[in-house]
């Protein structure tokens, strides 16, 4: 069986391969890795498999794959719950299960799917309610009409967005934020909203996006929306270096990062 640290060896050589953007061959290497792999070791690397498919354009095999991992990690719950000494390893297999859960709702998102998504939100949060991506994804959306004021609906987030319900999605981003502050995600999704809005919102939009850089100064995503912000404001060679500093990061950003 794989050791922990010849799993990271492979995991690292596929990330750099997919930071040249060789996908193909980053799949064939963590492929090979597969092979050998079990544990928590598998399912870190079937979750990789998945992420550079996505990246391929090949959603329904990485479906396949996420529903790979999900079987694996339902098949060891009973496992970890009597095996109290392993309780970090049964910790871990959790947060990959709700990686894994909200991998597939932004799958289903991107395909209008909205119905699978929301399933998959739901799915995530009942594994951690006060998740940041989740709510990044997702927020309550209440009908208060006099006939339907019962009716409690959970929406996503990037569904609301992709919707042009500019509001809620505000709502949904906001609600991420007041979990974890620095979710650059929620940061960067807040100042797309804001640029919608027109000229008079560019200011803030540029504050979002500069405490994003801050944070992460290689987002190649909000070098882009920065760059949108400056060309909206007329400072033309500005955005152009922000575009450029945009494209040159995404060209060599690997598929996940390396923890």
């Amino acid at each position: 069986m794989m050791a922990g640290s010849s799993r990271r060896g492979w995991q690292l050589l596929a990330l750099i391969v997919s930071a040249q953007q060789w996908f193909k061959d980053a799949e064939t290497i963590v492929d090979f890795a597969l092979d050998e792999a079990g544990g928590i070791d598998q399912l870190e690397l079937l979750r990789l498999k998945a992420v550079l498919q996505i990246t391929q354009q090949q959603p329904k095999q990485a479906i396949e794959t996420y529903r790979i991992l999900l079987a694996v990690i339902e098949g060891k719950k009973e496992h970890w719950l009597q095996a109290k000494t392993f309780r970090h390893e049964a910790l871990t297999e959790q947060k990959l299960e709700m990686e894994a859960w909200q991998d597939l709702a932004t799958i289903y998102a991107d395909h209008s799917s909205f119905l699978d998504a929301k399933a998959c939100v739901d799915k995530a949060q009942m594994i951690e309610f006060f998740s940041p991506r989740s709510w990044h994804i997702t927020a309550p959306c209440i009908n208060k009409s006099p006939i339907c004021n019962y009716l409690a609906v959970t929406m996503t987030g990037l569904l609301f967005e992709a919707q042009s319900l500019h509001k809620e999605a505000f709502v949904s981003f906001s609600v991420s934020l007041s979990i974890e502050p620095d979710y650059i995600p929620s940061i960067i999704s807040t100042a797309k909203l804001l640029l919608k809005l027109g000229m008079q919102s560019l200011p803030i939009a540029r504050s979002f996006l500069m405490n994003a850089l801050r944070l992460e100064p290689t987002n190649h995503d909000a070098w882009f929306n920065l760059g949108l912000v400056s060309k909206m404001e007329g400072s033309i060679q500005q955005a152009a270096d922000c575009f450029q500093a945009a494209c040159e990061l995404k060209l060599s950003a690997p598929v996940q990062k390396f923890e």
